[in-house]
């Protein structure tokens, strides 16, 4: 079972504004990778510094409320929390996609031909963090990629694949 990362053990900034006008009930969760490069860190050591990075990026550089994700993953079976159910997210690139869809981005990247390895326990992660969006945040069955919502290579070509097989949906 991945372990749960809280925004207080990852050292989260608060954020400026929190948003509860979501619907997940209507969609359900988005799969996204962080990068078009490798990205995956290979001591569990760096990880929490890792979603920092991406949450100063994503609230200093393009001048989001929070971080956009609502859990992150990593290649080690942690799930970090990022905005958290019952928050919208502002990943899915489209209104309706942040509406009605939860966000968890794998702290993984790459290209077709140079991609992280998808770890056993990256897997683990992204099941237990959908699990928990459906149980505690409401999420509709509902499991797509970031692909779906607007024109991108994100999640990846192996993580897009995992999520058309099943193999991302939680064991029952």
């Amino acid at each position: 079972m991945a372990t749960f990362v809280t925004r207080a053990e990852w050292g989260a900034r608060p954020p400026t504004n929190i948003n509860n006008n979501i619907t997940p009930e209507n969609g359900g969760v988005t799969i996204h990778h962080y990068s078009g490069t490798k990205w995956a860190a290979a001591d569990h050591a760096e990880c929490a510094g890792q979603v920092r990075a991406v949450q100063n990026d994503h609230m200093d550089s393009n001048g989001w409320a929070d971080i956009a994700y609502s859990h992150l993953t990593c290649v080690h079976g942690y799930v970090f929390e990022g905005r958290g159910e019952g928050r919208r997210t502002a990943a899915n690139g489209t209104d309706p996609g942040n509406q009605n869809w939860y966000a968890v981005c794998g702290l993984v990247g790459g290209t077709t031909q140079d991609y992280d390895t998808i770890t056993a326990e990256l897997v683990d992660g992204f099941h237990h963090a959908i699990g928990r969006l459906r149980e505690q945040g409401g999420a509709a069955t509902g499991l797509n990629g970031h692909r779906d919502h607007l024109a991108t290579e994100c999640p990846g070509e192996k993580l897009y694949a995992m999520v058309q097989d099943g193999s991302l949906e939680p064991p029952a």
